[in-house]
């Protein structure tokens, strides 16, 4: 298909029909499938479909004006900013964990900083779930030109050299030139 990693947009392309037995990724996207294949049959009338298309479209819309004025609150929030006070607010954050998705935002952030042109894509994976797509090669990918380029793994906890030798197995068969540990508090 396109090379892109979604599995919900490039699987429904290789089958006929909609079935719960078509390939899938596994947990969200299966789950979303099983979706599509019981609630599509209920839809019987034009009145039925037209209601769904509404409903799908009001979603769209108010999805489109939170994040418009999340935008707007941060633009707002981050004009008064120096580089001292985005420091103390990561500071305070790492502080407060989250469960791991702190150093996750904090780094992804820097990244954002460090890697801001078109030949770069960060890809931050779910906290906690290693290797949850077979296109993952770290927690934190870094892609130049749409190729492996820097590995992440970001630890808020001990890890061991058998950590270690993992992620650096699997940047590695990824093609990935730099593999990096942060560490969290």
């Amino acid at each position: 298909m396109d090379g892109g990693n979604d599995p919900l947009v490039n699987k429904p392309g290789r089958f006929e029909q909609l079935t719960k037995s078509n390939a899938s990724a596994g947990g969200d996207p299966t789950q979303a499938l099983h979706l599509l294949c019981d609630s599509l049959p209920k839809i019987q009338t034009k009145q039925d479909a037209l209601t769904c298309v509404d409903y799908i479209i009001s979603m769209l819309l108010s999805e489109k004006d939170k994040r418009k004025s999340i935008k707007r609150v941060i633009l707002e929030t981050s004009s008064g900013l120096n580089v001292f006070h985005v420091q103390q607010l990561m500071s305070n954050l790492l502080d407060q964990g989250f469960g791991g998705a702190a150093l996750v935002i904090v780094t992804t952030a820097i990244y954002h900083l460090l890697f801001a042109s078109d030949e770069y894509e960060i890809i931050a994976h779910p906290v906690n779930q290693s290797g949850s797509s077979r296109q993952q090669f770290s927690d934190l990918d870094l892609l130049k030109d749409g190729k492996p380029f820097i590995g992440t793994e970001l630890k808020d906890k001990p890890f061991s050299t058998a950590d270690v030798d993992h992620a650096a197995e699997n940047a590695l068969k990824a093609g990935a030139s730099s593999l990096l540990f942060v560490a969290g508090r």
